[in-house]
């Protein structure tokens, strides 16, 4: 799944600001933040053609998208890296 779809404003900028977190405050590697940029776009894609925001997302919503991603075959620790990001 590629994120091919427009993500919003909002989850534009959050992205931006946890990545600079994860640079800046947790001193991630470049590779390790570029492997949540990947999965956060991915999911902020799904969450905008959806038509969530931050505020209607519920926990439901985002077990229904991991197990989606499960069924797509990915990899356990793509999975676990997937849920640590959201």
């Amino acid at each position: 799944m590629a994120a091919t779809a427009e993500i919003t404003p909002e989850f534009q900028s959050t992205l931006g600001q946890f990545i600079n977190y994860l640079a800046i405050e947790k001193g991630l590697s470049v590779n390790t933040q570029k492997s949540y940029r990947y999965d956060l776009e991915v999911y902020l894609a799904y969450l905008s053609v959806k038509k969530f925001t931050f505020a209607t997302i519920t926990h439901a919503d985002i077990t229904n998208y991991i197990w989606e991603r499960k069924q797509q075959k990915l990899r356990p620790a793509s999975l676990y890296r997937l849920l640590e990001s959201i």
